[in-house]
């Protein structure tokens, strides 16, 4: 089966381009790294090489890893703060119109979160699959890795942002959700 690139809109040519990305070769020189008075820096004598290619894999599944889990975790606080309102938007609360307002904004915020999230921990193609095989002149085998270093790594920097984009909505929608609750009170009194 000849599977197809989930995100072809962000298929960008790699023509030129190094399959690994600033951030794998960030997170190489790292390796390299020493702490020397204030500082921790690559010394001036390592060589500029390139990462080992399963290094650099790890890496990557490390970071989409990472996203995942504080996806996961946003998503469970997502879920609370819908369940909550929809207690609050019980109509034996008398809940006034602007408080509605504002938990309903909450609730909307709270969901586009969840879709972001949800997009940020699918998996989209099995592993390795955009390897390609090639055969020498000789007859070898030759595994070419530099399609699946350059899709993953566009997907990783997507799913970063689709994160932040859904952090930043679950943010505005708990304080959303903080002004409901301390209006409710308010009347309440």
């Amino acid at each position: 089966m000849n599977f197809r690139f989930p995100y072809w809109w962000l298929n960008k040519s790699q023509t030129g381009v190094s399959p690994f990305s600033p951030y794998l070769l960030k997170r190489h020189a790292l390796t390299q790294a020493k702490h020397g008075s204030l500082k921790v820096t690559q010394p001036p004598g390592c060589p500029d090489n390139w990462p080992d290619s399963d290094k650099a894999l790890d890496w990557l599944y490390q970071l989409l890893s990472i996203l995942d889990s504080k996806a996961s975790a946003l998503m469970r606080l997502n879920g609370v703060m819908l369940a909550a309102a929809a207690f609050m938007l019980q109509p034996e609360y008398h809940v006034l119109g602007i408080i509605k307002l504002l938990v309903a904004f909450s609730a909307t915020g709270s969901t586009l979160s969840i879709a972001c999230c949800l997009s940020v921990v699918s998996v989209d193609w099995p592993f390795l699959s955009h390897v390609s095989e090639k055969t020498t002149a000789g007859g070898d085998k030759v595994f070419d890795f530099s399609n699946e270093f350059h899709l993953l790594q566009q997907v990783a920097d997507f799913r970063q942002k689709l994160y932040m984009t859904g952090w930043r909505m679950s943010f505005a929608a708990t304080v959303m959700f903080l002004v409901a609750i301390v209006l409710f009170f308010l009347s309440q009194l």
